[in-house]
């Protein structure tokens, strides 16, 4: 089958998961039934991501399975939601959460619309941040270097415009929204500032992950395996997410995701060990260069040289 009409099967898929979702949502009371299928849907997504995917290059192939796991975690949000939480998803506000919002919080898209006070500073910041990092990316790769610094280089870049995608432009549209009635909030909240693991990864690292996967993984798990069995599945799924975002895009790298997060795990119970506490409460700037260290200093476990080959170093040459 053509490149084409794969896409052509993967459109109608998509278009027929998000119609028949609707009126699950709405109409199916039993919760077991309606999360079934959110797996269900979720499933058939990530096969059709790495079907539709698999003969493209690589940065194509990244556009279709984030795209489609973006989708997935809309329908796991919607069906793992009670009914009585969603009554005021009207058809438009529905349609507005799914295609034109990255966020996970569907709460703010069940209530008439109310501009927000703050929209436009934040847009003005999304826009700064957006250009400035991007601008920053772009010298980075035109910024002639040896051999030697062409994966050094690659890395430095490929910070800079994840630092222009996540904060400017994800910030730029929470502006957007905010200006058109919508109150929903910035999906990364200044994470520089968390003082612990639970901070960043909890309420200001990537919150429509967190959201989703906090959701459907952790509620669930939580009374079964504990708070520290649950946050362990977590990132366990985490892993295996990014597997599918990072490495398999990059054909390469694999293992590097899953061994970030194992660490993110290790950190975490640490961190709620009282010795750990102990040291870590006698001045801020501990908490900051613990929560720092554990975060950043394994990243390239997560952004591997795989993925600097196959996505960033072609653009410098």
């Amino acid at each position: 089958m053509t490149i084409q009409n794969r896409f052509i099967v993967a459109l109608v898929v998509v278009i027929l998961a998000g119609v028949s979702l609707y009126p699950i949502i709405h109409r199916v009371r039993s919760a077991r039934v309606r999360r079934s299928w959110g797996w269900l849907i979720t499933l058939v997504l990530l096969v059709l991501g790495a079907w539709v995917s698999q003969p493209l290059a690589p940065w194509p192939r990244l556009g279709v399975v984030w795209a489609l796991v973006f989708i997935a975690f809309k329908a796991l949000v919607l069906t793992h939601t009670e009914p009585a939480a969603l009554v005021g998803l009207t058809w438009w506000r529905y349609c507005g959460f799914m295609a034109g919002w990255l966020g996970m919080d569907v709460v703010a898209w069940t209530v008439a619309a109310a501009p927000v006070a703050v929209g436009w500073r934040r847009v003005i910041s999304g826009v700064a941040l957006l250009v400035g990092a991007g601008g920053l990316s772009w010298l980075l790769l035109r910024w002639p270097v040896d051999d030697v610094w062409a994966l050094p280089r690659a890395w430095c870049a490929w910070v800079a415009g994840v630092i222009a995608v996540f904060f400017g432009f994800t910030r730029l549209l929470t502006g957007i929204w905010n200006v058109l009635g919508r109150n929903v909030a910035p999906l990364f909240d200044a994470p520089v500032y968390a003082r612990s693991l639970t901070d960043w990864w909890g309420k200001r690292w990537n919150l429509a992950v967190h959201t989703t996967l906090h959701l459907v993984i952790w509620q669930p798990l939580r009374g079964r395996f504990g708070t520290a069995g649950a946050a362990t599945a977590v990132f366990f799924v985490s892993g295996l997410l990014h597997e599918y975002l990072l490495s398999y895009p990059a054909n390469g790298g694999w293992g590097g995701p899953l061994a970030y997060f194992a660490i993110q795990a290790m950190g975490m119970y640490a961190e709620h060990k009282r010795a750990v506490r102990r040291i870590l409460r006698v001045a801020p700037w501990r908490k900051a260069a613990w929560t720092l260290v554990i975060t950043l200093v394994p990243g390239p476990l997560l952004f591997h040289p795989a993925l600097l080959e196959a996505l960033v170093m072609p653009w410098g040459r």
